[in-house]
């Protein structure tokens, strides 16, 4: 067809057993802010603060392409191939980060992430159930009363 021809090219994603561990830690808290369909600024803020912590060298250019890209890959996924997704990121997280800081600072910016916008939703809920259940953690404190 040629140099005009109008046919425009699928974006490539890189798989989750090739991400980097800020490109997997993003999908992770992509998949949360996106379990409620939505992502509040709050949420965008505890993501970043996360990595800006666990990640102390990281480009912010490239973790805002790398958000934006976890925000077009999980929006294209239709809700069987999403929890797929979600357990290859979970899985990946166990591969990439040592257990101290699965246990530690992770487990601790998710609750962040979980009570940044003031309500804890049904489907962060879900979410967290699964990330409990998949990397051997529980996250305290998060009130009955603020579920929504």
């Amino acid at each position: 067809m040629g140099l005009f021809s109008r046919k425009e090219k699928e974006p490539t994603f890189t798989e989750p057993k090739d991400m980097s561990p800020v490109e997997v830690v993003t999908h992770l808290f992509a998949i949360i802010q996106l379990s409620d369909n939505e992502a509040a600024y709050e949420e965008r803020e505890a993501w970043s603060n996360a990595l800006a912590e666990m990640f102390p060298m990281h480009s912010s250019e490239r973790a805002d392409q790398f958000i934006n890209d976890a925000y077009t890959k999980l929006n294209q996924l239709n809700r069987n191939d999403r929890k797929s997704f979600f357990i290859q990121i979970l899985d990946q997280i166990k591969i990439a980060l040592p257990q101290e800081q699965i246990q530690g600072a992770l487990k601790d910016h998710l609750k962040n992430l979980i009570l940044a916008d003031g309500m804890v939703m049904s489907g962060e809920v879900d979410s967290l159930q699964v990330i409990e259940n998949q990397l051997g953690i529980h996250i305290d404190g998060l009130d009955e009363e603020e579920k929504f």
